[in-house]
């Protein structure tokens, strides 16, 4: 995580020796970007540009930009769905995805939320669909989205994107980042993640909840990295 308004900073040198433990044991970073300052919107482009240094100068670190896009919830009505061309710069650089979780950030727009249908598109242009995760923040989003409306805004409404297309987004990606190895297997399975995988139908649990390809995903790919 990255704070505004302390001493010490993401992009400082003192953390590099961290970059190498990261680096030697080959993992992935997640960042959550966070203000404190009174100028909110200005303190987290800060810590964005500063995301921005941190990338390009540890190209070879991959790492997620998460709960994007939160800029949303701190610009003007009229504004709050642009994209900041901070944002946009930092996400191009190679090393880094982004997780998409868009409909918690504007609780007074109504599913199937056009508005985040167009700023994934936005998106999905600049940065391609290799490097977009679809994220829910359950149970937070639960305030304004159920669970499988989280899912179906873009399941069955992006219609710019193909299936192969949501396949990474609500898979593929995540799972090359927990854990793929040199291969493209996700290591100690036989599970090439390079391939495109179709993505299931919502399965009804007992309780009426339903369960997504990601969730799923995710808990094989954490077991069987511990099994190797």
């Amino acid at each position: 995580m990255a704070f505004t308004g302390c001493a010490d900073h993401l992009d400082d040198a003192k953390f590099e020796p961290l970059w190498e433990t990261v680096r030697r044991l080959d993992i992935p970073v997640f960042w959550s970007l966070y203000t404190s300052h009174r100028d909110r919107l200005g303190g987290y482009v800060e810590q964005v540009v500063r995301l921005d240094r941190w990338a390009k100068s540890h190209p070879d670190i991959p790492c997620v930009y998460t709960h994007g896009i939160e800029t949303i919830v701190m610009r003007p009505p009229e504004e709050r769905f642009d994209i900041p061309v901070e944002v946009l710069t930092c996400l191009k650089n190679p090393n880094l995805s982004l997780e998409v979780m868009l409909p918690l950030m504007a609780p007074d727009t109504e599913y199937p939320f056009p508005w985040a249908q167009d700023m994934l598109q936005r998106l999905y242009d600049e940065l391609g669909p290799e490097k977009l995760i679809w994220g829910s923040d359950m149970p937070a989003a639960e305030r304004s989205v159920t669970y499988r409306q989280a899912m179906d805004y873009v399941r069955l409404h992006a219609e710019f994107m193909s299936e192969e297309d949501k396949s990474l987004f609500f898979g593929v990606n995540a799972a090359r980042h927990f854990r793929a190895g040199i291969d493209g297997k996700i290591r100690g399975s036989g599970l090439a993640v390079s391939a495109p995988m179709r993505l299931p139908e919502h399965d009804r649990r007992e309780d009426g909840c339903y369960t997504s390809a990601t969730k799923r995903m995710c808990r094989f790919v954490w077991h069987q990295s511990r099994r190797s």
